[in-house]
């Protein structure tokens, strides 16, 4: 009984310790909120932006605009945030406001447009990037996503020369980074590999911890036969971000293309794990499992495989039917429209 007691009294005052410190916490932050909140509240929103507070940031760019609806800043700044937090529509209003209150603004309309982009409305976050150009075109950040979305359609003589324009500008920032990765892309659509290769490794240089910069240098090693430096850029890529399913497909097929099977396999299985409908992973997967000698395996692979094809074989077929049947309905009202017309006509010139 002595020892229990001890140790109820033990847990006991680890709750009281715990919710001492929680409290604590708690006041802490809010007292920090509030100091910063006596001084400019953007500018202290913004610090704790920059922390990753973006919750605490945007409770008190809100209170900043109940006290003043027409701070541009604070709608700005707040779309920002928001945008950060995965909130599209609200986001979105934050940062139309800002533009509405302070139109001229490139910095206002680009961080619209990269939040149209980012949720998804390619052709509004079009229009809107090219009036922030239009406004300032030194402004990098929406030269860099203008050449973003000018990807999205296939524009790639555009997109390089907005991606150069906002390189030029950027310097030797590493915000340099992304528009040397996005043009990259481009080179390569163009099958200009060396020049895709000098892009990304300026990208890495600048921004060392850009793994999808790295994994795109292996796909430009390796379109240039140097097989031993792609593996290297695949390994890098993996080793910073090894939840990407591409990345550790792209390095699972280098190593299978080398002939290290049993090396691959780890990686192809990740890469089923992390997306299990991705053909490539799948496909190399059963490869490499028979090549190290677990037919099992593969045969299992092989059928999930031959599953998903199904389906998606089944998902094509289902999804043209469903537009064959649009355009035949389409065609039905217009037949129904067409044959309206005739008995009107024929109604209106019957006598």
């Amino acid at each position: 009984m002595l020892y229990r007691w001890r140790g109820d009294a033990v847990r006991h005052r680890a709750k009281n310790l715990l919710a001492s410190i929680t409290v604590f916490s708690v006041v802490f932050l809010e007292g920090t909120c509030l100091l910063f909140a006596q001084g400019s509240p953007v500018k202290a929103a913004r610090e704790l932006a920059a922390q990753g507070h973006n919750q605490e940031a945007a409770r008190l760019l809100q209170q900043a605009i109940r006290t003043n609806p027409q701070s541009p800043d604070a709608h700005l700044l707040l779309g920002k945030v928001l945008m950060h937090e995965g909130k599209g529509w609200e986001s979105i209003q934050e940062l139309a406001e800002a533009v509405h209150l302070r139109p001229d603004s490139a910095e206002a309309q680009g961080a619209l447009g990269k939040a149209l982009n980012y949720f998804g409305d390619h052709e509004a976050a079009r229009t809107v990037l090219e009036k922030a150009v239009s406004i300032d075109p030194d402004y990098a950040p929406a030269q860099s996503n203008l050449g973003l979305v000018l990807l999205e359609f296939d524009d790639n003589s555009a997109a390089m020369g907005h991606l150069s324009q906002a390189i030029r500008l950027f310097g030797k920032s590493s915000k340099a980074a992304y528009p040397h990765y996005l043009r990259a892309k481009v080179e390569t659509a163009l099958k200009q590999f060396q020049d895709a290769e000098k892009d990304l490794n300026q990208a890495v240089s600048l921004a060392p911890d850009f793994a999808e910069a790295w994994s795109d240098l292996g796909e430009a090693r390796k379109a240039l036969s140097d097989s031993r430096g792609a593996l290297a850029a695949y390994q890098h890529a993996v080793r910073l971000s090894p939840k990407d399913a591409v990345a550790q497909t792209r390095l699972g097929s280098e190593l299978l293309d080398q002939g290290k099977a049993h090396e691959a396999v780890p990686h192809l299985k990740e890469a089923a794990r992390l997306d299990p409908q991705s053909q490539p992973a799948l496909w190399n997967l059963q490869r490499a499992l028979s090549q190290d000698g677990q037919p099992r395996q593969a045969a299992a692979v092989r059928k999930t495989l031959a599953d998903l094809m199904r389906e998606k074989e089944r998902s094509t077929r289902n999804a043209q039917a469903a537009i064959l049947f649009c355009f035949f309905c389409a065609g039905l009202i217009v037949l129904c429209c067409i044959s309206g017309q005739i008995e009107t006509f024929k109604t209106r010139n019957r006598f």
